[in-house]
């Protein structure tokens, strides 16, 4: 589960607003099911422990149907982020000053990964 959370957070700024809703609520249900089913164990309660743990082993087939939808957005209208486009390059804007007056660090890395002011000032 932690890598399943670990894809959701780098995923979001690539990912619909829909469809990362989605991703989110269906984890959410695999992780109440979880831990009712946990807790039905503690309580020796058979049947909740088999609801709940099957509730808990249907994560892969929601996790499936929201990539599908996914897949589907992406056919019918375009990618939602695109690699190509690199807007933040050539955007005007201004950068906060630190206390010295000096350069943010992360102005100075977008400036040595770019080789060039990453805002024009």
């Amino acid at each position: 589960m932690s890598c399943e959370m670990v894809k959701l957070v780098t995923m979001r700024p690539y990912t619909r607003p829909l469809v990362y809703t989605l991703h989110i609520i269906a984890v959410s249900i695999a992780i109440i099911c979880f831990v009712n089913s946990q807790q039905s164990q503690k309580d020796l309660d058979t049947d909740g422990f088999i609801f709940w743990h099957c509730g808990w082993h249907c994560y892969p087939i929601t996790g499936t149907m929201v990539v599908g939808l996914d897949r589907w957005l992406v056919q019918q209208y375009g990618e939602y982020y695109s690699f190509e486009d690199n807007k933040y390059k050539e955007r005007d804007c201004e950068y906060k000053r630190g206390e010295g007056g000096g350069k943010l660090l992360s102005t100075l890395v977008m400036e040595y990964i770019y080789g060039e002011p990453s805002c024009k000032i």
